[in-house]
C-alpha cells in the first residue's frame, strides 16, 4: 500500500500545507512500504481540502485498481494558524478517520487493526 497525498487549498495555505504534506507522506510511506497489509488496496489517494469554503467528505474505491478516491476538509483557521507539528497531525488523524471509514466499506484483504496501529505509531 502506499499513500499519495494532494490537496484542494486556498493559497493562504499553500505552502504551508506542500511543508506539512511531504513530511506526513514520506513519513507513512515509510512505515507503509516496510509493512504487509494485505492485497486489498495498492493505492490510499487521498485530497485534502483546506479552504474558508471546506468541503464535503468522500470516499470511493476502484476494486479494479485497488485504489481509494478520499476527499477530506480538515479545519482551515486551525491549519493557518498552526506550527508544522500541529498541521502534520492533522492530516494523520485525517488519515486516521480515513481508515475507519474505508474499513467500513467491506474491502477485502486488508489488515485494518495493522495499518491503523502504525498509523497511531506515527501521531506526535
Amino acid at each position: 500500500m502506499k499513500l499519495w497525498i494532494s490537496g484542494e487549498v486556498d493559497s493562504y495555505v499553500g505552502d504551508y500545507f506542500r511543508h506539512a504534506m511531504l513530511e506526513v507522506e514520506q513519513l507513512v510511506n515509510g512505515k507503509l512500504l516496510t509493512n504487509n497489509y494485505g492485497n486489498g488496496i495498492a493505492e490510499w489517494d487521498i485530497i485534502f481540502i483546506i479552504t474558508e469554503e471546506g468541503g464535503k467528505e468522500t470516499f470511493k474505491y476502484s476494486k479494479k485498481n485497488r485504489s481509494t478516491d478520499i476527499r477530506m476538509p480538515l479545519d482551515y483557521p486551525l491549519f493557518l494558524n498552526s506550527d508544522i507539528g500541529t498541521r502534520k497531525n492533522l492530516m494523520l488523524e485525517a488519515l486516521d478517520r480515513s481508515l475507519d471509514k474505508l474499513s467500513e466499506m467491506s474491502i477485502n484483504g486488508v489488515s485494518w487493526q495493522a495499518v491503523k496501529s502504525d498509523m497511531l505509531s506515527l501521531k506526535q
